[in-house]
């Protein structure tokens, strides 16, 4: 009994079966005793935040409301570019003074649809009004509101918004409450009068579409007077918070809850007005009395699917892990040919194709390897030729310099001794780095040719600081470019011009720019050209042949660290740019 419990513990299938309950079963209760309560803070949290988006998109609505009013009463006088609306105030029972008034409060009265009344009054009490619903009588007495007035009055020249007022202080048979926005207008310092705009707290209910059960919202004025309520009893009454506490609305709900039920969200409207919603903490999670219960059911049905499992999968995976280690054994023993069965388990499956994989790679590296030593002992076969081809040629190349002299031949000779330099330069010893001065040098080898054979017509130019020139990059790669530069870029019509500037950012990499005004190239061929430098595949078709072979040398030995960008626009020229990262010493890295 004691060995068999021992092989089972040390057993795949033993192990599985601990491993469902250490990591699947001991969690899941864990999760049961406390996932619950953190469940229910975050669904109080996001109701709060809910509740507080609602508050925010109400405060913004009336804020933007009531700012568009006080603009348009600021800039009344636009409207009546022909009179000034002080001199209309003054003479309000003017006929014509009247009736302009009335066609601007008619403006003010249908340019917003949450306006109710519009009243004119000047500074000795005659008025003239306009309703939107509703016809007053106009009754031929003083504007007897004159404590309303007086604050209007003190707001000063700007329109701005009052407090909550009763409309019965200029309709006599009204008894509703109304916020109003006014602006006062002046002759010469001496108040004229006044114009109010009043809005129906009905408006409020468009805005506050509150389907939240247990929560109360009221707007107030600052002395927690209810202008309206989501529970139509408290209008005109003053709420009382009865000592609980009082958020404002950016307090951070998210780190931790209020404790006591009952707390309020405050919000501050225009400066005029307040925003009061009441949640009752209790309230905010009773809908997730029954999803506890589900919760806690589920997670013992949970437990028992972890048990089942953890006994089918235990034999379910026993017989393809087996197959598969004997089959690891066979491969290790050196028989590289054969591969993994892939299982109907999709994790064994991946790990047998992931095996399978690792060998064809192998395989497919033991044959590159082998080849790579091949073309080595081909490369070292063709050194020990060229050692011996070079020293014939620079012979016969002297031979004919010497003639040449001799028949006064100086171009000729010219020629040859460039070409001789050059030779010498690509096969000289062994080092494949020279200094950026050699490189130079050898590219005005190659211009003594160029210039013979274009009549001088193509100009070259070198820029490089003398701190540099003694830097050291791979052989042969500035030649190719300038020699791809003429082939492409020159226009007899036209005299070409190659700039090579060579500079050294902060960062230590070494920027090489060659910039010729020929042909250049339209956007198709460039975009061709830059998927013939990204390709690895080898083209000895293409036009550009060069410098795919510069950069394809600068990316093997630089590797990732070397970037090549080319840009070229029709008849304006071509730009190609390399950036070579270099060492403190000024070597390649």
């Amino acid at each position: 009994m004691k060995k068999r419990f021992s092989d089972l513990r040390y057993s795949m299938s033993g192990r599985i079966i601990l491993s469902y309950i250490t990591i699947g079963l001991i969690p899941i209760l864990l999760l049961g005793m406390f996932g619950f309560s953190y469940f229910s803070g975050f669904i109080q949290t996001r109701t709060i935040e809910y509740l507080r988006n609602t508050q925010q998109n109400f405060r913004e609505t009336v804020t933007n409301d009531i700012t568009a009013m006080t603009a348009q009463l600021d800039s009344l006088q636009n409207y009546m570019p022909s009179a000034r609306i002080p001199d209309l105030l003054s003479s309000i029972e003017d006929e014509k003074s009247n009736e302009s008034l009335q066609m601007l409060m008619n403006i003010l009265l249908q340019t917003n649809v949450n306006t109710e009344n519009v009243i004119a009054v000047n500074a000795s009490g005659a008025w003239e009004h306009m309703s939107r619903y509703k016809k007053y009588p106009y009754l031929e007495y003083e504007f007897s509101n004159g404590e309303l007035i007086n604050e209007i009055k003190a707001l000063g020249a700007d329109a701005s918004a009052l407090p909550l007022h009763h409309s019965q202080g200029y309709f006599n048979n009204m008894n509703e409450y109304v916020i109003s926005v006014a602006k006062n207008f002046y002759n010469e310092n001496e108040y004229a009068g006044s114009i109010i705009v009043d809005i129906n707290p009905t408006y409020f209910s468009k805005l506050l579409q509150n389907g939240e059960k247990n929560v109360h919202i009221t707007m107030t004025d600052k002395n927690n007077f209810c202008i309206y309520s989501s529970h139509a009893r408290d209008i005109d009454t003053y709420i009382d918070t009865n000592g609980a506490p009082v958020y404002t609305l950016e307090h951070d709900f998210s780190n931790s809850l209020p404790r006591p039920d009952t707390f309020y969200i405050e919000t501050d409207i225009c400066n005029v007005w307040k925003l009061l919603m009441r949640v009752n903490r209790s309230d905010l999670t009773s809908e997730t009395d029954m999803i506890q219960q589900i919760f806690y059911i589920t997670l013992l049905f949970i437990a028992a699917i972890l048990i089942l499992l953890s006994l089918f999968y235990s034999k379910l995976l026993s017989a393809p892990v087996t197959r598969m280690v004997k089959q690891m054994h066979t491969i290790r023993n050196g028989k590289l040919n054969i591969r993994l069965t892939e299982e109907k388990v999709t994790e064994l499956s991946q790990i047998a194709s992931g095996v399978n994989e690792m060998l064809d790679d192998l395989d497919m590296h033991i044959r590159q390897t082998y080849s790579a030593r091949i073309k080595q002992k081909e490369a070292e076969l063709n050194a020990l030729k060229m050692q011996i081809n070079p020293h014939f040629l620079y012979n016969m190349l002297e031979l004919i310099n010497a003639t040449a002299i001799e028949q006064n031949a100086s171009q000729v000779s010219s020629m040859i001794i460039s070409l001789a330099s050059q030779l010498r330069y690509m096969l000289s010893d062994n080092n494949d780095f020279v200094t950026i001065r050699e490189e130079i040098d050898i590219v005005h080898h190659y211009f003594t040719f160029v210039n013979m054979r274009y009549e001088e017509n193509i100009l070259l130019n070198i820029n490089i600081a003398d701190s540099l020139k003694e830097y050291k990059i791979m052989k042969f790669v500035l030649q190719p470019l300038i020699e791809n530069a003429v082939k492409h870029g020159y226009n007899p019509e036209r005299k070409l011009v190659i700039s090579v500037n060579i500079m050294l950012s902060s960062d230590k990499i070494l920027i090489i720019d060659i910039v010729d005004n020929g042909n250049g190239m339209d956007e198709e061929h460039l975009l061709k050209l830059r998927k013939q430098l990204e390709s690895e595949e080898k083209d000895t078709k293409s036009e550009n042949i060069g410098l795919k072979n510069v950069c394809r040398r600068l990316q093997f030995f630089y590797g990732p660290q070397f970037n090549a960008e080319i840009e070229s626009f029709k008849e304006l020229g071509t730009s190609i740019r390399l950036k070579i990262p270099m060492s403190e010493k000024g070597e390649a890295k």
